[in-house]
Formats: structure tokens, C-alpha cells, sequence
């Protein structure tokens, strides 16, 4: 990572080392950078798009993610990694998570942590969404308790059910994928697939 920060400055005529980059990424730098990010992630996304008539019946459309970014190892301290076997793996990173309101083309929150952090804990420290609001995340994201607050609260919610997920009906458990053959098998029956 540092070479090609070194190789960038090059092509811009300015000679550096890599230790002298290195010496520049402390908890300082790492402050200043947060509000850069966020205010070039603000200007790079496109509202100009035309909303389906289908979203409408919503109060905004939010998705959110996390992604993590390595940092030079002199920040482990600060912001300590993910974990893993190799010592490269162990060294420091930057997790950031964000919430984006579809309709509107805006991100609504960014919030930064230590790329060790869990994504549902940086999911924790963002606001609550308006109700009526439709909430798009991957299951990491929607743990159960968090799926029945946002219900109670008018916020509805869609995530892809993890394979692993057990449905009880009836008072029996049944897997997702078995309930989902059983769909499949009597749509095909009735012509409906």
C-alpha cells in the first residue's frame, strides 16, 4: 500500500520514502482523514435518478454496509486489525460503515471503527430509521432483536434468510430450504413455477 502512495507522489515530482509516508499515518492523520472521506463519499453519489412509483409507498429507502480498508502497522495500536494467522492480517485497519437513503442518492451516516470492530456494533451506533421506512441489508445486519425493534418501530425490513435459518410450524422446526422445496414442489403441482 505504501509503495503505491510513493509511486503517486513520484508521478507527481515529489520524492518521499516509504518510512516518511509511513511516519505520517498516525492517530492525527487518521482524524483528519474521516471527515475527507465522508464529505467525497456525500459528493460522489448520484441523486439524479427517477424514483420507481413502487418506492413511494416507503419513507426512504436505506441500505447499509461496512468495508475495511488496511493502514500501515505502526496503527495497530489505535486501530487494531481483523485478526487472522498471518502477521500481516494482524496489523491495523479501518472499518467503515454506511447507510445510504436510495431515494434521495445520500448517505445518511458514516461511521468509522477499528477493522476488528463487528459490523452489526458500528451498525448499533447509527440513528433509527423514520418509520415506514424499508430497511435493505445483507443478515449480518439483522440480528432477531434488531428485526423486531425496527418492526415495532414501523420500519420494515428485507435480508436474505441465512440457509441455516429453522421455521417452526405447527410446533415442528423445518429448515428454510426444505419449506422452499415444499413451496416449489407444489407450485410445479399447480403450474405456478
Amino acid at each position: 500500500m505504501l509503495n503505491n502512495i510513493v509511486e503517486h507522489f513520484e508521478q507527481q515530482g515529489i520524492a518521499i520514502c516509504e518510512q516518511a509516508v509511513s511516519q505520517r499515518f498516525d492517530p492525527h492523520a487518521v482524524e483528519f482523514f474521516k471527515p475527507m472521506i465522508a464529505k467525497s463519499c456525500w459528493l460522489l453519489v448520484d441523486n439524479n435518478t427517477e424514483a420507481l412509483p413502487l418506492t413511494q409507498r416507503f419513507n426512504g429507502l436505506y441500505v447499509e454496509d461496512c468495508s475495511s480498508v488496511r493502514l500501515p502497522n505502526d496503527l495497530s495500536d489505535t486501530l487494531p486489525g481483523y485478526g487472522g494467522s498471518g502477521a500481516e492480517e494482524k496489523g491495523a485497519s479501518i472499518k467503515t460503515f454506511g447507510r445510504i437513503e436510495l431515494l434521495t442518492g445520500r448517505f445518511i451516516e458514516l461511521i468509522f471503527g477499528a477493522g476488528k470492530a463487528a459490523d452489526i456494533t458500528l451498525a448499533g451506533q447509527a440513528g433509527a430509521l423514520p418509520k415506514r421506512a424499508l430497511h435493505l441489508a445483507d443478515p449480518g445486519f439483522f440480528p432477531l432483536e434488531r428485526l423486531r425493534r425496527e418492526n415495532e418501530q414501523g420500519v420494515l425490513g428485507i435480508t436474505r434468510i441465512p440457509a441455516g435459518t429453522l421455521l417452526e410450524i405447527d410446533d415442528v422446526k423445518q429448515s428454510i430450504g426444505r419449506i422452499y422445496r415444499l413451496v416449489r414442489k407444489i407450485a410445479s403441482t399447480f403450474k405456478l413455477s
